[in-house]
């Protein structure tokens, strides 16, 4: 609902609660940015892409760190 009526603050709360399951589908079938896509939602869906960019780019820098000290504990 709230990305189909353009209530931004409140998909940018849902988007930082880890309990909220992003890829859940209405009755249609339509997840939550495609909702926000067809309706037109520029704002929604540029943040949406930010934020599953951001995420990326947090497991990423994550993997990296673990990587480095599995790589540390094995020189010990």
């Amino acid at each position: 609902i709230s990305c189909k009526k353009g209530f931004l603050d409140i998909v940018e709360l849902l988007l930082n609660n880890k309990k909220v399951d992003l890829n859940l589908c209405n009755e249609f079938g339509e997840t939550s940015f495609f909702v926000a896509c067809k309706e037109g939602r520029d704002q929604i869906v540029s943040l949406m892409l930010n934020f599953e960019e951001n995420e990326e780019n947090e497991k990423k820098e994550k993997n990296k760190q673990n990587e480095q000290i599995e790589q540390n504990l094995r020189r010990s």
